[in-house]
């Protein structure tokens, strides 16, 4: 059985998940981390791009992580909860369903959405919405050209997080789309 991809972030009301590369999104709400740390333990692998990991190394280092990267070739081990992954020409959700992973927490930065987007591999969306606007930064999703068939998401429920209006919207996918 294939992995599930949860893709998790938070951004502000105009899409803006960081500031800039060494953004630790300490903009988010307090509630906003209570229901990431709630959201992690849901899965037995966290994913995430090479700066994501390094900005943000310290809140996952006690859960298994993959982090993708073109500056390995293939699967790396570091240790038995962070591996390095470059997912070039590779059917990563194959991998990982061999490896006996069931569910995966995406966690960014824009190119790794962008790259599970596009490559049809994320089936729920968890998405905090911060109610302030950013101005400037990284858009959620990084430029990038999909196909017509990969489909679009429902919205399953929604949730507050506090008096200020922090909002998580959950999408799973749409199968029934035209």
């Amino acid at each position: 059985m294939k992995p599930k991809f949860r893709l998790i972030a938070v951004m502000s009301l105009d899409g803006r998940i960081a500031r800039d590369d060494r953004d630790v999104v300490s903009w988010g709400s307090r509630e906003d981390k209570v229901h990431l740390k709630r959201e992690l333990s849901q899965h037995d692998l966290l994913l995430m791009g090479r700066k994501t990991w390094e900005v943000s190394k310290d809140l996952f280092i006690s859960q298994p992580s993959l982090v993708l990267t073109h500056r390995v070739s293939g699967w790396v081990e570091d240790s038995p909860l962070l591996s390095w992954f470059s997912p070039k020409d590779s059917d990563l959700r194959q991998i990982l369903s061999d490896r006996g992973f069931k569910s995966v927490a995406v966690l960014g930065g824009s190119q790794i959405y962008a790259l599970c987007v596009q490559k049809g591999w994320v089936d729920e969306i968890a998405l905090t919405i911060e109610p302030f606007f950013m101005g400037q930064g990284f858009s959620l999703i990084s430029a990038v050209s999909l196909d017509q068939d990969q489909g679009g998401f429902k919205l399953e429920s929604t949730e507050v997080l506090n008096q200020r209006g922090t909002l998580v919207l959950r999408y799973g996918k749409n199968t029934s789309i035209i």
